[in-house]
């Protein structure tokens, strides 16, 4: 079993003003020019019709949002955005120090307590773990956001965590030094049973405001990591009643809410995956 204590502050994307430009030329303009043209051949990055992002950075692509967060990586940590009608990406990370991390995704930039999210995870390789002489690293798959009803209190991040690397994931409470009690194991929601967590970060950056903050951390984990490669479902609504029965409850104020993985501290891997609103 390993822990893991995570959050990451989308305030410094929106303060040192990372966002992203969107591509304006198409790929069919360039194509077409292409064709006429003997011997020519365009790849993606020839027509644009992916992003690479390999800073800070939240905002939006094609009209698709996402997050992207990375400290102490490697240089050749980065998140590619693929031309799709989806939410289609890939992750790659590298990192090899206390401290590293990286983390985000692709999805809406306003949270929904109903939102139905679809996911495929074709991709989720190349994991690594270093945990040798008192070093720390994790890696998991979830959805993620926050409920911001009031900046600098009342302030709520949460997880729902489809998979993992290891055998079983627990959430480390910052609060208490020491691993989250479970609350409750949920009835099966949409195909799996979650444990629910509630930890607690103090003095944390946050995405509400600016500055540090104490905020609560909800959690839904999944007791059996969900398939890669097929298409999934998460009834967000579903977790929303499970963390109410324990009194953990959100407001309608909600910040963003995306989907994707987070690597911390002495980690490395791979991801692909696409998301979208069933």
């Amino acid at each position: 079993m390993h822990y893991v204590n995570a959050h990451i502050n989308y305030q410094t994307y929106k303060e040192e003003n990372f966002m992203s430009k969107i591509f304006t030329l198409s790929s069919s303009a360039i194509l077409l020019c292409c064709a006429a043209i003997t011997g020519c051949s365009v790849s993606a990055s020839d027509t644009q019709s992916e992003k690479k992002i390999c800073d800070g950075a939240a905002g939006t692509h094609d009209g698709k949002f996402f997050t992207f967060y990375s400290v102490s990586m490697s240089d050749d940590t980065c998140m590619t955005i693929f031309d799709s009608e989806s939410k289609h990406f890939s992750y790659k990370w590298n990192g090899s120090r206390d401290g590293a991390d990286v983390v985000g995704g692709m999805g809406w930039e306003v949270g929904s307590k109903t939102r139905d999210i679809g996911y495929n995870v074709g991709d989720f390789s190349n994991l690594y773990e270093n945990h040798d002489d008192g070093k720390f690293g994790s890696i998991y798959i979830s959805v993620y956001g926050w409920d911001c009803t009031e900046a600098g209190s009342n302030m709520v991040e949460y997880y729902i965590v489809e998979n993992w690397h290891g055998d079983e994931f627990r959430p480390y409470d910052n609060s208490k030094q020491a691993p989250a009690i479970k609350l409750q194991t949920t009835e099966e929601i949409d195909g799996s049973v979650y444990d629910i967590y509630e930890t607690t970060q103090i003095q944390q950056p946050n995405a509400c405001g600016p500055g540090n903050a104490d905020f609560k951390q909800y959690w839904s984990i999944r007791r059996t990591k969900a398939p890669i490669g097929d298409n999934n479902i998460i009834s967000f609504s579903k977790h929303v009643d499970a963390w109410n029965k324990s009194d953990l409850t959100l407001s309608n104020n909600m910040g963003y809410q995306v989907m994707g993985p987070e690597g911390i501290g002495y980690s490395s891997g791979q991801l692909n995956m696409t998301v979208w609103e069933n």
